[in-house]
């Protein structure tokens, strides 16, 4: 985790591409599910938050997200996948999608998550979930 973190973080700071963003606070322990629909999140700048999204992936479902200001909250690494209970894998069977975000600065922003079949043009997505997050200055910003 910590060579991971290094790493981005390097990547960041020499593609001049996090502003002046230092390495994040912890994460959100608990996290979100899609419970947060229609809700709205607060969080202080720098903040690291989850989201996780049962998914059909097995079945060629995958989600989109959509950031409406990617100056105030941004996409931490691309979403990861894990089997979702403790039973045995089978074909076809519901995973779970966990999606990390990073708060930047102060402000609001909304993010729509759709879960669809990417190929299936003119179809309604499968599944959705859109939420606000107001990010606020953190006690500890410089």
């Amino acid at each position: 985790m910590r060579v991971t973190l290094v790493m981005a973080l390097c990547v960041c700071l020499g593609s001049g591409g996090c502003n002046e963003l230092t390495a994040p606070d912890e994460i959100d322990a608990e996290g979100l599910d899609a419970t947060v629909d229609g809700k709205t999140v607060v969080y202080p700048e720098r903040k690291k938050f989850t989201l996780q999204l049962d998914s059909w992936a097995d079945a060629g479902y995958s989600w989109d997200c959509e950031i409406s200001d990617t100056l105030i909250v941004g996409m931490f690494g691309p979403p990861t996948y894990r089997q979702k209970g403790d039973g045995p894998i089978v074909v076809g069977g519901l995973s779970v999608a966990t999606f990390t975000f990073i708060t930047k600065k102060p402000g609001k922003c909304q993010l729509r998550l759709i879960e669809h079949q990417r190929w299936m043009v003119g179809v309604a997505p499968r599944d959705s979930v859109q939420f606000s997050v107001s990010v606020i200055i953190s006690a500890t910003a410089h």
